[in-house]
């Protein structure tokens, strides 16, 4: 169901928006031929984009494009949990819902284990560093 329905010729924007459109696919049925080949040209590069951004996230590197810009600092506050069991976990800045699931304040954690008061053994288990990236978008 669609809200404040407008008749296209109302907006003036949507008007020159559908008949841009017409004219487009006007174009692209006169040269239909090269919208063929551009079409499977991008279905490869589309595919090989995919197959070398599994590589390069694989590698974790920056390699043309694709730009490794930032490692995230991620918690795996249940291991933290049973590690440290409940009290020292709270202590620490980790934090239970009345459903248990475990969660934590990185930055708390983070400070803990700077202090010592996690052990570098735990630390290395609990905190995990994932790569975030900016990546190009598929051809169109």
């Amino acid at each position: 169901m669609s809200y404040n329905k407008k008749e296209i010729s109302e907006i003036p924007e949507v008007a020159a928006f559908e008949e841009s459109k017409q004219m487009l696919e006007a174009f692209k049925t006169r040269y239909i031929q090269i919208f063929e080949s551009y079409e499977h040209l991008v279905a490869d590069a589309n595919q090989k984009l995919e197959a070398a951004d599994k590589v390069v996230r694989a590698k974790e590197i920056s390699c043309g494009d694709w730009d490794l810009y930032q490692y995230q600092t991620k918690v795996d506050a249940e291991a933290l949990f049973n590690a440290l069991g409940m009290d020292k976990f709270l202590q620490v800045g980790g934090k239970t819902t009345t459903k248990t699931v475990y969660d934590a304040d990185k930055a708390r954690i983070e400070a803990a284990a700077a202090r010592g008061d996690i052990s570098k053994n735990i630390a290395t288990d609990v905190l995990k560093q994932s790569p975030r990236y900016h990546a190009p978008k598929s051809v169109a």
